[in-house]
């Protein structure tokens, strides 16, 4: 009788595996395919920058801190969920008080780097 248990107990062990291996190759092309997407929004991000930076300047192509200067605006990359937060930060009128960088890589790409904007309720 325990002989006949093995041969199961073995090819549910093989379905078992087969499965987690099916599982991992599934789940490393989830992961490359969200990396390239990654790539690929922060490079239109950048690219949508240089527009808008151009834009703003009138034709004559301006470096990004230059347009935040000159029109107190900054162009900043986000999810629909943190506009939402922002938004409801300019509402409530919270003066920022605190940019700190990110790190981990967190929000990084190309030519970007990441940070925690701080804010402070107004009084």
């Amino acid at each position: 009788m325990a002989e006949r248990r093995i041969p199961v107990i073995d090819r549910i062990l093989y379905r078992i595996e087969n499965h987690i291996e099916e599982w991992r190759r599934e789940e490393a092309a989830r992961q490359a395919e969200a990396e390239a997407n990654r790539e690929r929004l922060w490079a239109e991000a950048v690219e949508r920058e240089k527009l808008l930076a151009e834009a703003v300047g009138a034709g004559k192509p301006l470096a990004p801190a230059e347009i935040a200067e000159r029109h107190r605006v900054a162009f900043v990359v986000h999810s629909k969920e943190m506009a939402a937060t922002l938004d409801a930060f300019a509402r409530e009128r919270a003066h920022l008080v605190e940019v700190m960088p990110a790190s981990g890589g967190l929000g990084t790409g190309p030519g970007i780097k990441g940070a925690w904007l701080v804010f402070e309720p107004a009084e």
